[in-house]
């Protein structure tokens, strides 16, 4: 009877082509860097709605704001003090944010991923193992990073329960 959580998704308006979904720009983004100033709008207006939301009564204290982070911005020096002090800023409990990630966010080889995915954790921000059973190494993934929340890839999730002769 209460939302409990909800995902900030990013579009793309683009002049000729229309609405963009990320599958078809993020990669772009990613490569180029401009993924780190898209993250971080991203993160600080999800933050300013979940504060609006707050204020308003539409959500309680329990709510939590899920954002996608890549590991170009997670392997970024300041980060982790950007996102808190933006948090900070707004008045929002860190354990309000939860910062999705893929596994291969784990084995990018970029120094600093996990150490801020640890910063985070050790502040109280949620993190979220996304599309889980994707990646060549999901267990060690596991291990390598405590999630708090794990969101199984659709493609895992369908073949749930079913009784095929392979089982």
């Amino acid at each position: 009877g209460r939302i409990v959580a909800v995902e900030a998704l990013v579009r793309w308006d683009h002049p000729e082509r229309g609405e963009l979904l990320p599958a078809q720009f993020m990669h772009v983004a990613e490569e180029s860097g401009i993924i780190v100033p898209i993250g971080e709008w991203m993160i600080e207006q999800a933050c300013r709605d979940t504060r609006s939301w707050l204020d308003a009564g539409l959500v309680d204290r329990g709510f939590s704001m899920h954002i996608n982070v890549a590991a170009r911005q997670l392997a970024e020096g300041t980060f982790v003090e950007r996102v808190l002090s933006t948090v900070r800023l707004l008045e929002m409990n860190p354990h309000q944010l939860t910062l999705d990630f893929d596994e291969d966010t784990l084995t990018d080889g970029q120094s600093g991923t996990i150490r801020s995915l640890q910063a985070f954790r050790r502040v109280g921000v949620q993190l979220a193992l996304d599309g889980f059973g994707t990646g060549v190494s999901s267990l060690t993934a596991l291990r390598t990073c405590e999630a708090d929340v794990l969101k199984l890839d659709g493609s895992v999730a369908r073949t749930l329960g079913s009784h095929g002769d392979d089982d």
